[in-house]
């Protein structure tokens, strides 16, 4: 009973923020950028070319993903694959957004 009423409202967290991402692009370019360039510097020189070069190509399919995943989870439909895909993208968003460890004091 109860992961009928959690899975849903942990995934609206996620499908909320994929469809704000996804109409609010502009907003998320600078971080995707960046997250692009240290992802560029850190794989090996042969994998480089599958790094998406088009910061905004990487926040659509994050935030695609992110609805998609949030979706699934919250009907149930392959949870946990749903809730490992959902952390996946949790990282270049948390890298982007959320970098508490380089804040000046």
């Amino acid at each position: 009973m109860i992961r009928k009423i959690a899975r849903p409202m942990l995934a609206s967290v996620f499908v909320a923020d994929g469809v704000d991402t996804l109409m609010n692009q502009q907003d998320h370019l600078d971080g995707a950028r960046e997250v692009l360039s240290k992802v560029r510097a850190v794989v090996p020189a042969q994998y480089s070319q599958l790094v998406p070069k088009d910061p905004q190509t990487a926040v659509q399919a994050v935030a695609g993903t992110k609805v998609a995943a949030g979706g699934a989870l919250a009907v149930g439909f392959l949870p946990r694959v749903s809730a490992t895909v959902l952390a996946a993208t949790a990282i270049p968003t948390m890298i982007s957004r959320h970098a508490f460890w380089e804040t000046q004091y």
